[in-house]
């Protein structure tokens, strides 16, 4: 059986890359597959295949950029058909994957089922973030690909509050696949230092709603968050860092 990894990957983005690094993990240890029957479908092969090549994985290019040209858009198509060949299943993996930041994710991951459809694969959905889902044709599509999809199972109960929405049935909720990583802790004595990004208020791509109250209770759970962390060790160490720079 051979499984393509797909998600928000190659994009150099540590959060989404220690997702697929603890998808690789379970499908090594918990689905017992070996590397050469795990394929990661990438938009940056080349980095994917620098991080994750000596696992033994197989790593293919998604597909080439629009740059907004439509007459590119038959290119793409052809681009995805082909990194779907010789899958038994296509595996939607992590993050938050359906969701309103970029008007173009959902169409292109229905594009994507619809395609895997016509290889002759089965489609999962393994621990995904669903929301907000606010568009019509987004709301429309989501509930296509999940309702035809073979397994699909949530990260959080706010993504399986959308989807019983959406379905008018229960999903089940698995962790986020990057708890799958061992990452020892560093003994007593040693500097611990853990790093946090917030995202800025309104920033495109992140950051859904121009609700200044909505942030404010973002805010203030960050808060709580690294209270709760500095409570946990005296010698804890929290830096916070941007998202972006620009």
């Amino acid at each position: 059986m051979k499984i393509g990894l797909i998600g928000n990957y190659g994009h150099r983005n540590l959060g989404d890359e220690a997702l697929l690094s603890g998808a690789i993990v379970c499908a090594i240890e918990v689905a017992n597959l070996v590397p050469e029957h795990i394929v990661v479908i990438s938009d940056d092969a080349e980095d994917t295949r620098w991080r994750f090549g000596q696992t033994g994985i197989e790593v293919r290019q998604f597909k080439r950029l629009l740059q907004g040209r439509v007459l590119r858009l038959p290119l793409v198509v052809a681009d995805i058909f082909r990194a779907l060949r010789g899958l038994d299943w296509v595996v939607f993996g992590g993050g938050g994957l359906l969701n309103d930041s970029n008007r173009t994710a959902v169409p292109l991951f229905a594009l994507t089922c619809l395609l895997a459809r016509l290889r002759g694969a089965r489609i999962a959905w393994w621990s995904i973030g669903i929301g907000p889902l606010q568009g019509r044709i987004h709301r429309r599509l989501a509930r296509w690909v999940l309702a035809s999809s073979d397994f699909v199972s949530v990260r959080d109960q706010a993504s399986a509050d959308i989807a019983f929405n959406l379905l008018g049935k229960s999903l089940p909720i698995a962790p986020d696949l990057a708890h799958a990583l061992d990452m020892p802790m560093p003994g007593t004595g040693d500097r611990c230092i853990v790093a946090v990004s917030v995202i800025p208020y309104q920033k495109p791509g992140s950051w859904f709603v121009a609700d200044e109250k909505h942030y404010a209770e973002y805010c203030a759970k960050m808060v709580t968050v690294i209270q709760c962390l500095l409570s946990y060790r005296d010698d804890l160490i929290v830096r916070l860092f941007p998202v972006s720079l620009d």
